[in-house]
């Protein structure tokens, strides 16, 4: 999904392109791990530029890969509520679930290169294995 020429258009914010784009689509185990019921993880404009600027260094390529991310990394739930880091593939990635009158949507909130791996202070994991 990240691949497309349409999410290269969202990245490089090419005119017409939507405020929102969907990055990832999660199972249903992840989904129950989340407490979520729509599997749409998406990426909004807004925060998509915040992480340019903030993180120059993570390009088009690293967030191509934010569904392996998903996939394949370590979930820990933040003590914040409705938070999430993902580690993994030598990345930290942040979600966030926002509740809806639609059961909800996934936020992906940042992406950058991290290779220490830590979770957050206080979190616990859900999938994965520790550190």
């Amino acid at each position: 999904m990240s691949e497309s020429e349409q999410f290269r258009n969202f990245f490089q914010n090419a005119p017409d392109s939507p405020n929102r784009f969907p990055v990832a689509t999660l199972t249903v185990n992840d989904l129950n791990l989340l407490g979520a019921k729509n599997g749409t993880v998406w990426l909004s404009r807004i925060s998509l530029d915040q992480h340019l600027k903030s993180h120059p260094e993570v390009g088009f390529e690293d967030y191509a890969k934010i569904s392996d991310i998903i996939q394949h990394g370590d979930i820990w739930r933040e003590l914040r509520p409705n938070r999430f880091t993902i580690l993994g593939l030598g990345y930290r990635a942040a979600l966030k679930v926002v509740k809806t009158n639609d059961d909800g949507e996934i936020w992906f909130l940042t992406l950058f290169k991290n290779t220490k791996q830590k979770p957050p202070k206080g979190a616990v994991l859900l999938r994965g294995k520790a550190p």
